[in-house]
């Protein structure tokens, strides 16, 4: 995080609200571009989540091709882009390329940050120290370890204990390593089935470990999970202008909920993803859901829009910053 970053979070306007929200959007708007680019470089998946729609996703599985993985990177760096997430909708260690990927990257520009999401039932200790030597830079493991019977029930077919010793032997590989990469544990979570004491006590346990947690409530993938305390329907949506999502076969989406493939913004098989970004498409798609966020039903009943309500005037700072020509 720059400097400016930083002392943007400490300017409080009270009730827990800092400038940092509205900052964090002008910066990214005014340096038009993303602050990072997702490439998913499979969408096949090793899990079956109750939470989850990959069960029942129609979009076709696959791999990405090297040269379009390739391409896209150069474009990346092109870009001047500083965050790489190599995962999408899917498992990203399925991907038995994955470390040379990394490797790729920092290649062509070892500032760039590589970042994967993880169920980690693959993430044994060889591939731990394979990954954590490639040089990534964050790896967040999705694991809602509250017991074994919560963990299983919901990550279906994983296993709780495979799953908890391959974060106990990445944790090791990272301080036999001295890796300075980031380790995430994200753990999803409902106030009906888990209470505060076992969420207490899952941060407990891991609060003398190198990892940060984070807990995520439970949201909807546009309505495939239903959830009640979402009301905020006609906040807009910060993903779109927060980072680009690029699928498998090349197809670039608004987000990473549109995990269908519902509404493609370009083919970056045939585009360069800067020209994307700023086309036609991806800002009409911008100024309508500006306008009414019902025009696209996918994105009204996405309750992954919670955020903003942290910010509730993002949708007028954005309508306004529509009117000025860069």
């Amino acid at each position: 995080m720059s400097r400016t970053m930083a002392i943007a979070k400490t300017i409080d306007f009270g009730f827990g609200m800092t400038f940092y929200p509205l900052f964090k959007y002008l910066y990214y708007y005014f340096r038009s571009k993303p602050r990072f680019i997702k490439i998913e470089t499979t969408n096949f998946c090793n899990a079956q989540c109750l939470y989850c729609p990959h069960s029942v996703m129609e979009r076709k599985k696959g791999m990405m091709q090297d040269h379009l993985f390739k391409k896209i990177v150069a474009e990346c760096v092109d870009w001047g882009i500083k965050e790489i997430h190599l995962c999408n909708f899917g498992e990203a260690l399925l991907d038995k390329k994955l470390s040379e990927k990394i490797k790729y990257i920092k290649k062509r520009d070892a500032s760039i940050k590589t970042v994967i999401f993880t169920n980690g039932n693959l993430l044994d200790k060889e591939t731990s120290t394979v990954l954590l030597s490639a040089g990534i830079d964050r790896i967040t493991v999705s694991f809602d370890g509250y017991s074994p019977e919560y963990f299983e029930k919901y990550r279906t077919p994983l296993k709780y204990d495979v799953v908890f010793n391959n974060i106990k032997d990445l944790i090791k590989v990272k301080k036999e390593l001295n890796s300075r990469t980031q380790l995430i544990l994200n753990a999803v979570y409902s106030s009906d089935n888990v209470s505060q004491k076992e969420v207490e006590n899952f941060k407990e346990y891991w609060k003398d470990e190198p990892v940060t947690i984070n807990l995520q409530k439970l949201h909807e993938w546009h309505g495939y999970v239903p959830n009640s305390r979402y009301k905020y329907k006609n906040i807009t949506c910060r993903d779109i202008y927060e980072y680009m999502t690029i699928n498998w076969d090349g197809s670039v989406v608004p987000c990473c909920l549109d995990y269908d493939g519902v509404c493609v913004l370009g083919d970056a098989t045939k585009e360069h993803i800067r020209s994307i970004w700023f086309g036609t498409k991806f800002v009409n798609f911008r100024r309508m859901l500006l306008k009414d966020m019902k025009a696209m039903e996918m994105c009204e009943q996405c309750g992954y829009r919670i955020y903003n309500v942290r910010f509730p005037y993002l949708t007028s700072f954005l309508k306004m910053m529509a009117t000025i020509k860069r």
